[in-house]
């Protein structure tokens, strides 16, 4: 029996991420720029435009399993992202476990 990865497949990521754009309007679809799953369904999404952010920091959601949104503001370090959310919360995502749209 051959060794299988923990990594999602590329078809995975895909429906993945055809699903979190399913209630984006075309214009926010073509501004995601990538995109980062939780073990328990839940998904963050960053987005190239700024949004309400301010300076560098760009428009991020946290999007739950039943759909729920939360916006906040993302800024990029040379190892992490740094997630700000409008409800208090904060995380920070390593860069490594960011999929890009061009990856899929």
């Amino acid at each position: 029996m051959g060794h299988r990865s923990n990594r999602p497949s590329r078809m995975t990521l895909a429906a993945t991420l055809a699903a979190l754009c399913a209630g984006l309007t075309p214009l926010a679809q073509a501004q995601v720029l990538a995109f980062a799953q939780s073990g328990d369904g839940a998904s963050i999404v960053l987005h190239e435009r700024a949004g309400p952010c301010t300076g560098k920091a760009r428009l991020a959601e946290h999007i739950t399993a039943a759909g729920e949104r939360t916006s906040g503001c993302w800024l990029k370090t040379s190892e992490k992202v740094l997630i700000s959310f409008f409800d208090g919360e904060r995380g920070d995502i390593p860069l490594n476990h960011l999929r890009r749209l061009a990856e899929i």
